[in-house]
């Protein structure tokens, strides 16, 4: 069989990824995290394992923090970044991130109320790990308290985080109209 694929019959279709952003590529990065509402809770995959909740987000990536490298460590490997660099795109929208590390849900799980957000203002802070104190588990992921330095780039970004807030709050309230139709 001969290869009769035209570069036009390739731009047909997007390759499907292997991997999708995840908390290494938030690292030190400063964001803006928008509950969506979507949360839940999923088992485990290890044997003994403990169901851990999950919330569902729109998060901004307000910068490449201290040390960028455009490079992460994942299972001791170096691998490329999966969220653009700040600097030279600009802020990176990540819609439908879900968090599932212990100490981010548990202040998510503060900002919902049943299957909707308490509030339309993000939660602003920077993303954090630090070493397990039980050896052999995983490192800890949060996120930190924004310094004034965090606030100040956030201000910056004000129109865009009005913007974000604005259109979740549109999207609930018409899904709510609708639901009453």
């Amino acid at each position: 069989m001969t290869d009769t694929n035209t570069a036009e019959d390739l731009e047909l279709f997007d390759e499907a990824q292997e991997e999708f952003p995840g908390k290494e590529d938030l690292k030190d990065r400063l964001v803006a995290i928008w509950v969506t509402g979507k949360h839940g809770q999923r088992k485990g995959s290890t044997p003994g394992a403990k169901p851990y909740d999950w919330y569902e987000t729109v998060t901004l990536v307000l910068d490449d923090g201290p040390n960028w490298t455009g490079m992460k460590i994942v299972d001791g490997e170096q691998r490329p970044m999966l969220v653009e660099s700040v600097k030279e795109h600009g802020p990176q929208r990540l819609e439908s991130f879900q968090f599932s590390q212990g100490g981010l849900t548990a202040r998510l799980a503060q900002r919902v109320q049943g299957d909707k957000p308490k509030s339309f203002k993000p939660m602003l802070g920077r993303i954090n790990s630090r070493k397990n104190s039980q050896p052999g588990f995983s490192a800890s992921w949060s996120i930190a308290t924004p310094t004034d330095a965090d606030k100040a780039i956030a201000v910056k970004h004000a129109a865009l985080l009005r913007q974000i807030s604005a259109e979740l709050e549109a999207g609930l309230t018409a899904a709510d109209e609708a639901a009453f139709e």
